[in-house]
């Protein structure tokens, strides 16, 4: 017997296959080692100093094994602390893959670019900064969150992707309000074990705090005149990186809510 198909029941049949067998979007590659980093976001001004870019922490920071490092909440006093309140989220793969997603959508993971939106004065920039395939890539924005709904000097397209950049923002900063409570592990305060270190003089001119910070003798064999390197752009500041035994010292003394660390004078060779 000849048994005889309709050419629909194939197109049927063919598109049904061609459903079964789609995956969605291809995620992109990224690192996979603790210190490696996927994903980051700063915020900053063009008329930071350069003293306070370096002190400026990243809003959030996505690593290779799935640890999302973002700033908690901050006390809102002068001077403030000397350590930020840094939280440790871990995302498994999933959640991880959902914001590579994300970061696709909102076109952050193509060409570097600098998107300009000059609405205010100084207008806070946002940086962007993604690894995918083993490529970096780097986007700045201008005001970012500041443009009003359908906001005439963006053109749709603009409007789309600064929406899709926000979302992204609110994937990293508050993973539990935007990701499925599955792929979102517990939140822990973050224990760094090395720290980057700024040293200046003191400011004669600078105004005195009305609530002097502690002060604590300095524990390391280097004296803080001698530490690190100079900074290129900041000539009054030094920079190095402490870890090991070093670290292992000046931890404990840079834990209270405010410290200033002095020298301990020096013996006079005999």
């Amino acid at each position: 017997m000849n048994i005889r198909r309709s050419p629909l029941a194939l197109l049927v049949a063919v598109a049904l296959v061609a459903i079964a067998c789609s995956s969605g979007p291809t995620v992109p590659s990224h690192p996979t080692d603790a210190d490696q980093l996927i994903a980051g976001i700063a915020v900053i001004t063009r008329d930071d100093t350069p003293e306070q870019r370096l002190l400026a922490y990243p809003v959030a920071s996505l690593y290779g094994d799935g640890r999302l490092i973002r700033l908690g909440p901050q006390m809102a006093i002068y001077p403030g602390p000397a350590l930020p309140n840094l939280i440790v989220t871990q995302l498994d793969p999933a959640g991880v893959d959902a914001i590579l997603l994300a970061a696709g959508t909102a076109g952050v993971v193509g060409a570097d670019q600098e998107m300009r939106f000059p609405i205010v004065e100084n207008p806070p920039i946002t940086v962007f900064v993604v690894f995918s395939d083993g490529v970096r890539h780097q986007t700045i924005v201008e005001a970012l969150g500041m443009e009003q709904p359908n906001d005439g000097r963006l053109s749709p397209a603009a409007r789309a992707q600064r929406d899709a950049m926000k979302a992204l923002v609110a994937l990293l900063t508050e993973p539990r309000a935007s990701l499925a409570a599955s792929v979102v592990g517990d939140d822990t305060p973050y224990e760094p074990t090395a720290m980057r270190l700024l040293v200046s003089p003191i400011d004669p001119s600078a105004e005195p705090s009305p609530l002097p910070p502690a002060t604590r003798d300095w524990p390391l064999a280097t004296g803080l005149a001698e530490l690190g390197q100079v900074v290129t752009d900041a000539p009054n500041i030094r920079c190095a990186m402490v870890d090991g035994a070093d670290f292992a010292a000046l931890y404990p003394l840079a834990k209270p809510r405010r410290v200033g660390l002095r020298e301990l004078p020096r013996p006079r060779p005999s």
